[in-house]
């Protein structure tokens, strides 16, 4: 299952690297295509070619077919050798968007803004990629993996709940557990892996390769999905860390030694205005 998976992995990988190839508007022209294609055939077979051959440039319309062609091929083999035709299903969150799905396994997934989801489930693995952040409620199934390929990080879990944060601008790649129990390894290594239980986080830096696991969650990691943050004697450079995230705004502190004061407060639907912490030394851009 792991080679399909991998198969799988990346045809999604080709299909996303061609989307972003701009194309310009296509009119067909059958009749002059026809003449030109006439001119050629008329050609001497050596007037084509020549020492160093010819430059042959593949649009993008071409990359795209391939890959539907790899993943029907993908699909098929998957059918044959498994005996059952794989539930495919994708789904994107523009800006400023979060939205709730439930997967045809039964699991249910939050996404946050900017998300891009795959889903493929078939018997024995159910096979996820995820750029962006969702929170996954798995459905419990003994004999059918649930796998996340986000980056760098492949989460596998069997029935849990947890939130993956895997942005392509940012450094790492976040995993935070809420009930039960999550391997995370290396894509590149799976001899890297942490297994983290409810409350933990693992990390995996995508420029070092290194993966570690903090005993604890990091601040808020799911305020974008309960639209709720709490601070409970947390020191104000975490605090500025969910800030940044939750508002999507920048900060910038002049007095460093602020950052170790300790901040406390709950707050529903909460606006930045209300927030801003008491500290006439810091900024907000």
């Amino acid at each position: 299952m792991k080679t399909i998976a991998k198969f799988f992995e990346e045809t999604i990988q080709l299909w996303r690297a061609t989307e972003a190839v701009h194309q310009p508007p296509f009119q067909a022209d059958t009749q002059a295509a026809w003449q030109r294609m006439e001119t050629r055939l008329d050609e001497p077979a050596s007037s084509s070619s020549s020492t160093g051959g010819r430059h042959l440039s593949i649009p993008a319309w071409w990359l795209r077919a391939a890959a539907v062609i790899l993943i029907a091929i993908g699909i098929g083999y998957w059918w044959y050798y498994t005996g059952s035709a794989p539930q495919t299903y994708a789904v994107h969150t523009p800006a400023g968007r979060q939205m709730q799905y439930q997967l045809p396994d039964g699991s249910q997934v939050w996404l946050n803004e900017n998300t891009h989801l795959t889903f493929i489930d078939s018997a024995g693995l159910r096979y996820a990629t995820l750029e962006g952040e969702a929170f996954f409620e798995v459905k419990r199934m003994e004999d059918k993996p649930f796998v996340i390929s986000s980056g760098d990080a492949r989460t596998t879990v069997l029935g849990t709940s947890f939130n993956v944060r895997a942005y392509p601008g940012e450094g790492n790649v976040e995993v935070t557990v809420a009930t039960g129990k999550v391997q995370v390894a290396s894509a590149k290594d799976d001899r890297k892996l942490v297994v983290l239980e409810p409350g933990a986080t693992g990390l995996l830096d995508k420029s070092k390769g290194t993966l570690q696991k903090k005993a604890v969650a990091s601040v808020n990691t799911t305020a974008w999905k309960n639209q709720r943050l709490d601070f409970d004697g947390v020191a104000l450079s975490e605090v500025l860390v969910a800030l940044e995230r939750y508002f999507h705004v920048q900060t910038r502190v002049d007095n460093e030694t602020i950052l170790r004061c300790q901040f406390h407060g709950s707050y529903d639907k909460p606006q930045l205005d209300h927030l801003l912490p008491k500290c006439s030394a810091c900024q907000w851009n």
